[in-house]
């Protein structure tokens, strides 16, 4: 059987034989950086960016929509006019306090308290 002709990638890129196609293609993805910025796992020099103790936990945008969900009417304006630990209790208050936390964000609150030692959480 003749070898497969190269697959053409782009006019600057390397040409690779179609069988070698998936060892280049695992070579290259092992090669490049990769930053999860869904994860918020920033270090300090990042400022901002970089979230950290139960406020920001609480006011994670998972449970911030379950809160919306099951609010006691206060608009989306007036909630993020807030203070952040102002936020943090209400959300606590809403999803934890009066209901059981049974969605994922919530459980993994609760794990995260327990894995820290919090009394009660685990």
């Amino acid at each position: 059987k003749p070898a497969a002709p190269p697959v053409h990638l782009a006019d600057d890129a390397l040409e690779v034989r179609r069988e070698d196609v998936a060892a280049v293609a695992r070579e290259v993805v092992d090669a490049t950086p990769c930053v999860d910025v869904h994860t918020h796992l920033f270090p300090a020099a990042h400022g901002d960016l970089m979230l950290w103790g139960l406020d920001a936990l609480l006011t994670y945008h998972y449970l911030v929509a379950e809160y919306f969900m099951v609010d006691d009417g206060l608009s989306h304006a007036a909630f993020f006019a807030l203070p952040l630990a102002a936020r943090a209790d209400r959300v606590w208050d809403a999803l934890f306090v009066r209901r059981t936390p049974v969605s994922e964000a919530r459980v993994g609150v609760l794990r995260t308290l327990a894995d820290l030692g919090a009394p009660g959480a685990a």
